[in-house]
């Protein structure tokens, strides 16, 4: 009986075979044949990592950027279902399930010939997607079908350009900083509403990430520590409000006195050794030694100052865009307005988050812009800062999502590029407030307050009446809103409550100005009689004659009318809002008119500034 026509399951030892092309006589023994990778197989963050020697050319870097492209891995097998190659001569015999030779192929008595002839079989495309070494796929696209980084990047370019946030110039801007810690917790509650019927819409899944447990003592001065952990350093040594730290407020500026020109600037690395000697002297210099720290920062070169820059936001405990955010500002690629959702995700981040958030993006549009006006002098475009700062502000590990394959984290790192770029394009709009959502918490206010009326009226509780959502706006001084008057308080400049007559054209910067006008004419001579004193004579005069009428640094801010809107805001306390600092350039009628019953204060932004009242 032939050994073709054997049926059992475990042969006995071969015999011995000559092969024709060989003189020697050797046993027959099977081996496991396994296709290994001749390249190790990359995680998805060095994607972005850029070329040289050792990443075997996964990223090309030109001369005036970066450029992906897609790429083949050395050790991926991709064939045609037809394509066929010689195999060694073998004895005529049928093979087990597990020989990997005839794994895929239908007979194997169909390439079973003489010994003279090669044996040839056809091999099925084989792939490494979904977490498998190895598996068939018929339907595998060949190399020339695949889909690069930069097409992946030009075709997500669809629906990023919608229309921004409405900002309705005749009440100002209003800044998240503008206004009381009641109305942003108020403001909350509508941010996620409106951000969940978005989500729903577009059919994503809303939900918020949960930040990693790693409960570690902030001992470092620098690296490693929390942005709300620097702030709260900087403002005990600085004496003042702080929201973006003040290492990241000195190398943004040192980068952009020195670096805006420079070639290559985010991209290109500086020396290891100097980067570390660099950050341990500045992290032992900083809060101890401030002079020696400035001057190591200014005398460093600008590529030494970046990489000091991403080792800080790599080491941050927290993401910039935080772990619970994070995945939902990824997501919002995919909502029908992409702007009004990063709007809403900015709106939500803390305080020193958003303000250092606002900052990068600002240096990178100003980098940008440079290069724009002088003809590609420096060669950073918005498409390869945008590929360079996108893994810090969307890194793979934080981003769900739903395959793991490797065409998932191309279109991963194109979506992140295109986001990025867009926050880079419209940051002032997204640091903003929609004028739609203060109409709304106005509305919201002003019915609690409604009801809450309603609910003190004994007989309307006893009779039952039921509540109504309509809302009558009653104003406390009828008068004065018929006649176009507005009362200032200026507590500083010893002003209560003076009546100022409003035109159509009248500004806030005007009221202000209006204001210091009239602290400048009450101001009270040694003698104690009233003497007019104009804004240009103001630091002429002695301190003991001006500490009488308020506050010193408040003068001297006021002797230029420029700096006097600059250090000084009018603010609305009360009425359908809690309270919100009103840029100089809204309508002052028009203000007044979206809240009639509110009360106007004149305080103090600058150092040694009164801000109570």
């Amino acid at each position: 009986m032939s050994w073709s026509q054997t049926e059992i399951a475990v042969p006995t030892p071969l015999p011995k075979y000559t092969d024709p092309n060989h003189e020697l006589t050797v046993p027959y023994s099977k081996k496991d044949v396994r296709r290994m990778p001749s390249a190790p197989v990359l995680p998805s963050r060095d994607i972005f990592r850029r070329s040289n020697r050792s990443n075997n050319g996964i990223v090309a870097s030109e001369s005036d950027g970066i450029t992906m492209v897609g790429f083949q891995r050395l050790g991926t097998v991709r064939g045609h279902k037809f394509e066929q190659r010689p195999l060694p001569m073998v004895k005529d015999r049928n093979r087990s399930g597990s020989d990997p030779l005839h794994l895929y192929s239908s007979s194997s008595d169909e390439h079973v010939g003489s010994p003279n002839m090669d044996l040839v079989v056809p091999q099925s495309s084989l792939t490494r997607s979904h977490g498998c070494l190895y598996e068939p796929n018929d339907n595998h696209r060949d190399s020339s079908q695949y889909v690069g980084f930069e097409q992946m990047w030009q075709n997500n370019n669809y629906q990023l350009e919608r229309s921004c946030s409405s900002v309705d110039e005749n009440t100002g801007r209003t800044w998240p900083d503008s206004l009381s810690d009641e109305d942003l917790a108020k403001l909350r509650p509508l941010l996620f509403l409106e951000l969940s019927s978005m989500f729903d819409s577009a059919g994503i899944p809303f939900h918020k990430g949960k930040p990693h447990k790693r409960k570690r003592r902030e001992e470092g001065t620098i690296f490693g520590v929390s942005l709300s952990t620097l702030v709260d350093r900087d403002e005990a040594i600085a004496n003042r409000r702080v929201q973006v730290p003040l290492i990241v407020q000195k190398i943004l500026g040192q980068l952009e006195k020195r670096g805006l020109g420079e070639q290559g600037l985010l991209r290109m690395a500086a020396p290891k050794a100097k980067v570390d000697k660099l950050c341990s002297a500045v992290e032992k210099f900083f809060y101890t030694k401030h002079e020696e720290a400035d001057q190591l920062l200014e005398k460093c070169s600008v590529h030494d100052l970046v990489a000091f820059l991403k080792r800080l936001l790599r080491d941050l405990p927290g993401l910039l865009l935080t772990h619970e955010l994070v995945n939902l500002f990824y997501q919002s690629y995919s909502v029908l307005d992409t702007v009004r959702a990063l709007n809403l995700l900015v709106l939500l981040l803390p305080t020193e988050n958003r303000a250092t958030l606002r900052a990068l993006l600002q240096f990178m549009s100003k980098l940008v812009e440079y290069q724009q006006r002088h003809d590609l002098e420096n060669k950073m475009t918005e498409h390869n800062v945008a590929m360079i700062i996108a893994p810090s502000l969307f890194p793979p590990r934080s981003v769900h999502l739903e395959k793991k394959d490797l065409q998932s984290h191309l279109d991963q790192a194109a979506r992140s590029c295109r986001l990025t770029e867009t926050l880079m394009n419209h940051i002032e709009e997204l640091c903003l407030v929609p004028t739609d959502l203060m109409t709304q918490l106005r509305h919201n206010n002003e019915l609690y307050q409604c009801r809450l009326k309603e609910n003190n009226n004994p007989v309307r509780r006893f009779l039952g009446k039921k509540k109504t959502d309509i809302v009558t706006k009653k104003i406390n001084n009828e008068v004065d809103y018929q006649d176009g008057v507005v009362r200032v308080d200026a507590p500083q400049f010893r002003i209560s409550a003076i009546p100022l007559f409003l035109s159509d054209s009248t500004t806030v910067g005007d009221v202000i100005l209006k204001i210091v006008e009239e602290a400048a004419k009450q101001t009270v001579t040694k003698n104690g009689h009233m003497g007019k004193l104009g804004r240009k004579d103001l630091k002429s005069r002695a301190l003991t004659e001006l500490a009488p009428n308020g506050n010193l640094s408040c003068l001297l801010t006021t002797a230029d009318p420029d700096m006097a809107t600059r250090t000084h805001f009018l603010y609305e306390t009360g009425g359908n809002i809690g309270q919100r600092r009103i840029e100089p350039t809204a309508n002052m009628m028009a203000v007044y008119q979206a809240n009639p019953n509110a009360q106007w204060f004149v305080k103090c932004d600058h150092r040694n500034g009164m801000t109570q009242i």
